[in-house]
């Protein structure tokens, strides 16, 4: 008979009380990691410093400032093993999901084994943030993560005191930044490579920390969108590592990239070789050197994590050495979609003329729009030529931990928000930084960020308010930029399919 195998249960910890349980054993297990020596695979820095790390200013300066500190005097790792293990999150690549999923399955089970050492349960597991949610607490961070001790009076480990926003236990999220909308409406996952459409899980791309391409749209909005509005070391890819909410943060993430396969009969993953059988690096728990690749980790029950989250169906697992057997699901709803052909060739249709610094203030950038040889019509319907129209926000760069900004089609402007009918999306700083310089592997010219524009066009058709000559891009900013700290957004176009 094959033995049983333990099914770890992620749950919300948005829904815990503060010092509940399993938020109480990850603090005093991130304690005991923040103690062990840098050289250390099961160690705090060691594990950050997976997700990203750097001593050189010139590529991030804010970056090498902070490492610089937490590693002065401390033996590192020698050159070959940093090359192999750290610096190494998929970011801007369809490698996105599956490379998340393996690096925080992996710092999972160091913890786990932290935490039975100490004398807690063998069947903890890694709780997620499950901000999406419309619950009181979700929109802010889980209270174990500012609180200033531990409930019997030591310092709190979970407290990152290099955070912009969240310590003061105040909601601060949004209801756009947390939305999950944008990616659950795409249900191609690779993003084709002029950026349209979105795509769920990113680019083809091989190995791809923190180049010029275009990010999928999970990873574009929540996931970028939530780093940033924590900012500070979460806003920053090459130090997000070192909060200890980052690791809930990319639960949900995970989460999310299983409910969106579990929604629709239509979202599937790659099925490329060269996407299921791409290998990483990591330690186990146990400090030994290991390799994975997506195939492995398609389905989190099976892998060699064996989880689930608390939302998910009812699962039975057992295995047998690394086999497992596991119940299907319950089939997916399809949700009715005009599918896209594989490779659609979108039509520019207008452009901005120059690249424009956005300030603190609302910023609009006029399209020019060339007119066409048939009227419009009503996109998707019989009698228009095109199914969508999607704006680029293209080559945005900045400087300094720039905010973000959200973004409205045709918006009338005054005071206050605009109407959320006119919304498109938001764009995110994170990452950009990196994007925005200039190295040997890549020209250093930003991020651009692509928005399905159908449903905004069709109402403002419907409201009178379409003009075929000229469409307005609206840029708000999300949070005041800082002195020292500025954004630029090289062009917006419109483009149709």
């Amino acid at each position: 008979m094959p033995a049983e195998t333990t099914l770890y249960i992620r749950k919300d910890a948005s829904k815990m009380d503060t010092w509940d349980p399993v938020l109480l054993w990850y603090a005093r297990a991130v304690g005991v990691m923040k103690g062990l020596p840098a050289t250390d695979p099961t160690s705090w820095i060691y594990q950050a410093a997976i997700h990203g790390f750097t001593l050189d200013p010139n590529y991030d300066s804010d970056a090498a400032t902070f490492w610089s500190s937490v590693t002065k005097g401390k033996p590192l790792p020698g050159a070959s093993e940093q090359t192999k293990y750290w610096s190494q999150c998929q970011h801007g690549s369809w490698f996105f999901v599956p490379w998340h999923r393996m690096y925080i399955g992996y710092f999972e089970g160091i913890v786990r084994n932290i935490v039975v050492g100490l004398g807690g349960p063998a069947t903890w597991a890694l709780p997620y943030w499950g901000y999406e949610d419309s619950i009181p607490n979700a929109r802010k961070l889980p209270a174990a993560f500012y609180q200033p001790t531990l409930p019997d009076g030591t310092p709190n480990p979970l407290l990152e005191p290099q955070r912009a926003n969240g310590n003061d236990g105040a909601a601060f999220l949004t209801a756009t930044e947390v939305s999950t909308s944008r990616a659950f409406s795409e249900h191609r996952f690779i993003t084709p490579p002029h950026g349209i459409p979105e795509g769920f899980g990113g680019p083809q791309t091989g190995f791809d920390h923190l180049h010029n391409t275009p990010h999928g749209g999970l990873e574009s909005q929540p996931h970028d969108q939530i780093h940033e509005a924590i900012g500070d070391l979460m806003g920053d890819p090459n130090t997000a590592g070192y909060d200890p909410i980052f690791y809930l943060h990319h639960a949900n993430i995970d989460r999310l990239w299983s409910l969106w396969i579990r929604s629709n009969t239509a979202n599937q993953n790659p099925t490329q070789t060269s996407w299921l059988n791409f290998a990483f690096n990591f330690h186990d728990s146990t400090k030994a050197e290991v390799t994975l690749t997506p195939a492995a980790v398609v389905d989190s029950v099976s892998s060699p994590f064996h989880y689930q989250y608390d939302d998910a169906p009812p699962t039975t697992l057992i295995a047998h050495s690394m086999e497992a057997s596991v119940t299907p699901p319950t089939p997916a709803t399809p949700i009715p979609a005009v599918p896209l052909t594989e490779n659609p060739l979108p039509q520019m249709v207008g452009a901005s003329s120059e690249p424009q610094a956005l300030t603190n203030d609302p910023k609009t950038m006029g399209i020019r729009l060339f007119p066409l040889k048939a009227p419009l019509g009503i996109l998707g319907s019989p009698e228009s030529s095109y199914r969508y129209a999607y704006v680029l926000a293209e080559n945005v760069r900045c400087q300094g931990k720039a905010s973000g900004y959200d973004v409205y089609l045709n918006a009338p402007e005054g005071p206050g928000k605009p109407d959320d009918k006119y919304y498109l999306g938001s764009i995110s700083t994170f990452g950009m930084n990196q994007a925005s310089v200039a190295s040997e592997l890549h020209p250093g010219s930003g991020l651009t960020f692509t928005f399905d524009a159908t449903k905004v066009i069709n109402q403002l058709k419907a409201e009178g308010r379409w003009n075929p000559e000229l469409l307005n891009v609206m840029f708000i900013i999300k949070r005041a930029n800082k002195p020292g700290t500025s954004l630029e957004v090289g062009r917006v176009s419109l483009h149709y399919v």
